[in-house]
């Protein structure tokens, strides 16, 4: 494993300039927005994500809000550690897991961004009923009042439903 700062960022310099490349086609084919998925404070630690993650978030939003095209960043698992730096780094939306506090979010995302998920599409589709939806659908909608939010699901996904959800 390299533990050489410098050719850490390089190479993350590296991915910055190509998912950079690839949005912008997007948005030349026709695409509304883009989103990009980081590192979540589950997989590295918050210190790592300030020194590594965020100037490269940052860097690459700064070039999608010079072309006018609107983005969020996703982050899989807990990301409280690090909400203010997801809400700071120039994306328009952050996509957060259900592990991830709702209230916390709600006050570090306040006026800085939209937040996207919140809901736990696997356990939706896996365990879910009607009633358990709109159980965990009323707690966060009570949560995020009198903020909108856009309530909407991002994982991988099972392949295939249990017999029981069908």
């Amino acid at each position: 494993m390299c533990e050489d700062p410098a050719i850490i960022r390089k190479l993350l310099d590296v991915c910055v300039e190509a998912t950079s490349r690839y949005a912008l086609d997007l948005k030349r084919a026709g695409a509304h927005c883009t989103s990009n998925g980081e590192f979540g404070s589950d997989s590295i630690s918050p210190m790592m994500y300030r020194r590594y993650c965020q100037p490269n978030l940052k860097a690459f939003f700064v070039r999608m809000s010079a072309a006018g095209f609107p983005g969020a960043v996703h982050q899989c698992g807990n990301t409280v550690a690090v909400l203010d730096e997801m809400s700071s780094c120039g994306a328009k939306i952050i996509e957060l897991d259900p592990k991830t506090d709702m209230h916390v979010a709600k006050n570090a995302a306040r006026g800085r961004a939209v937040i996207l998920g919140m809901v736990d599409p696997a356990n939706v589709l896996h365990r879910g009923t009607p009633n358990w939806w709109r159980r965990k659908a009323g707690k966060r909608l009570t949560c995020w009042r009198p903020v909108a939010a856009s309530y909407w699901g991002r994982a991988a996904l099972w392949c295939r439903r249990p017999p029981s959800t069908t």
